[in-house]
């Protein structure tokens, strides 16, 4: 927790299931926090966002973390 707590993100974007975390918070946290780099596609009215890399994780919690959902290399990440 104190990974995201440091990167901006608030106990109250934060739910603990315990073997998952759900959390939000914005685009330039999310930039920060996983290292990658949002580019926007206009497709719809709706924004929609991809990433021209993969996300990394920092390397004292890759056994922890196993992957994460919704962030990853060409995968659409919507606002």
């Amino acid at each position: 927790m104190n990974w995201l707590h440091n990167n901006g993100i608030e106990d109250s974007n934060i739910i603990n299931y315990g073997d998952s975390i759900i959390c939000s918070t914005n685009i330039i946290n999310v930039e920060k926090l996983l290292d990658v780099t949002f580019i926007p596609i206009d497709l719809t009215n709706k924004p929609i966002y991809i990433t021209n890399n993969n996300y990394k994780i920092p390397d004292d919690l890759t056994n922890i973390i196993e992957f994460i959902e919704g962030v990853s290399k060409g995968y659409p990440y919507y606002k």
